[in-house]
């Protein structure tokens, strides 16, 4: 015997934005349009610009854009271990906040 398979169905909703008919889950149609109508404060922009920036400085985004190189350039994907990144030396660092 062979189950139906009961799909959540939604009301066709028109989207504030753009006007599109959709079927989909939410107000919006699509993320474009949810997005346009969020307003981002000037705090929480510099805020993602200081963590965007502390994770440029990890080594694991160096790890990270090299994949991103070598899957994009057909080379065979390698796995990146710890011996691969280049650590930086913060001794200096942690004395002087001790």
């Amino acid at each position: 015997m062979v189950k139906k398979r009961h799909y959540k169905r939604y009301r066709d909703k028109q989207c504030p934005k753009c006007g599109k008919i959709h079927k989909s889950q939410g107000v919006f149609c699509s993320k474009p349009c949810s997005n346009s109508y969020r307003t981002i404060s000037d705090s929480h922009r510099k805020n993602q610009s200081i963590a965007i920036r502390e994770y440029y400085k990890r080594p694991e985004y160096s790890a990270h854009k090299q994949q991103l190189i070598n899957r994009n350039s057909g080379k065979s994907y390698q796995k990146v271990t710890e011996m691969d990144i280049s650590i930086p030396a913060i001794m200096s660092e942690l004395l002087d906040i001790l």
